[in-house]
């Protein structure tokens, strides 16, 4: 089944690097904007599981495993690896005051809906949202890293996010199917409605555009098929 997910976007020369290649830019785990991205309460290892990691691992010289420098250097080695994680943002919601503001150059940029098939699916994990940094046992479930990094405090809830997590991967390609309209922020100029108009009419021309507009009387946007 197709799902719909929605990506703000500033118009810069990487959103039209992106119009040209398709290729999509996945980020680390630790270079988000949010100071508590991807961090747990606690090292929630046990004795047993240290001994594990370090013999797989033949980490020897963190034998020592009752000491804190041990588990801090484990913390360092945990970090390392989850740095090849590569995520990308998504949320369900094009009409979304904060967003169009926050990621799409208060609101001169675009918001990009896409259609993934399973296949590509499968790899998005709704964010969960909670009052209290999640507790980790990441050598004892190494498989829940994607849970872990999709979760987020309570107060993020209004972005209704969506995280596309690849392991290994700083670029992909997407199929340009997958694009199926463009929304113009409300304050996007003439000139980069015009520019992008024309590039994706030449390369994407099944690609809907949909224009954000102001309501007049309350704080919402409308969103009209141009």
């Amino acid at each position: 089944m197709d799902i719909h997910y929605y990506q703000y976007k500033k118009i810069n020369k990487y959103f039209y690097a992106f119009l040209d290649s398709y290729q999509l830019y996945l980020r680390k785990p630790t270079n988000f904007n949010d100071t508590f991205e991807c961090k747990f309460s606690s090292i929630t290892v046990s004795h047993k599981h240290l001994k594990g990691f370090i013999k797989k691992t033949g980490a020897e010289h963190l034998s020592n495993i009752n000491s804190q420098d041990c588990r801090t250097q484990i913390l360092e080695l945990f970090w390392k690896s989850s740095n090849n994680l590569g995520i990308s943002c998504f949320t369900k919601s094009c009409d979304n005051i904060l967003m169009w503001s926050h990621y799409a150059d208060q609101n001169r940029g675009i918001c990009l809906q896409f259609e993934f098939d399973n296949d590509m699916a499968q790899h998005l994990y709704p964010v969960k949202y909670v009052s209290k940094r999640p507790a980790y046992n990441f050598i004892k479930d190494p498989l829940k890293v994607f849970t872990f990094y999709a979760t987020k405090y309570r107060i993020w809830q209004y972005e209704n996010e969506h995280r596309l997590i690849i392991p290994n991967k700083r670029m992909i390609a997407l199929k340009k199917h997958y694009l199926k309209s463009i929304i113009f922020g409300s304050a996007v100029s003439a000139y980069h409605k015009r520019k992008i108009k024309k590039l994706i009419s030449s390369t994407n021309p099944e690609v809907i555009f949909f224009q954000a507009k102001e309501d007049a009387d309350n704080y919402k946007f409308i969103i009209e098929k141009l």
